[in-house]
Formats: C-alpha cells, sequence, structure tokens
C-alpha cells in the first residue's frame, strides 16, 4: 500500500526504501493505520512533504480491484508523524 500511494504522490518507493511496515489495531481488532520506517530519511521527508495531495484520495482510488461494498467502505488517507506523548506536546505547543 505505502509502494501504491508513492507512486499516486510521484514519489517513488522501492522495496528496499522500506525498513519495516505493519499494521496497527484498533480495540476491535480492525486495521486502523499502516506504520512505515523508512531506510532512508529524504524518502520520508518527500513522502511527508507531498500529502497535503491527498486530500481527495482514498483508499479505493489506488487499488482498481476493490469490490463494490470496499469501495462503499473506503476512507481518506492521511500521513501522520508517529510521535512519543512527550513529543506530541510538544509539537502541540509549537504550532
Amino acid at each position: 500500500m505505502v509502494i501504491k500511494l508513492g507512486e499516486r504522490l510521484d514519489v517513488p518507493i522501492a522495496k528496499e526504501e522500506i525498513d519495516i511496515s505493519h499494521k496497527l489495531y484498533n480495540v476491535k481488532n480492525q486495521p486502523k493505520s499502516i506504520i512505515v520506517k523508512f531506510i532512508n530519511y529524504k524518502k520520508k521527508a518527500q513522502l511527508y512533504r507531498k500529502r497535503t495531495e491527498l486530500k481527495n484520495v482514498k483508499i479505493s482510488d489506488l487499488f482498481s480491484t476493490c469490490s463494490v461494498p470496499d469501495v462503499a467502505q473506503s476512507t481518506q488517507i492521511f500521513i501522520n508523524e508517529n510521535l512519543t506523548q512527550y513529543r506530541r506536546k510538544l509539537m502541540k505547543k509549537a504550532n
């Protein structure tokens, strides 16, 4: 999904540039988010800069083979920094 998202934002991402990625689950054990650690900071920064272009992009837009129920449940995509609680508070104060 991350590679397809990069293609959509014109940020080519190769498998070798991703150190690790996995899903985060909510209380109901449903996938909530995907967390990605890049090997190269520059690739992460490129993707993060382009995040504003995701306003009207949904998951179903990335995968043309989605079924009708999947398209109906498709949600908007967001890119956020994964910060600790302390750093999140600092960021909030800075903003």
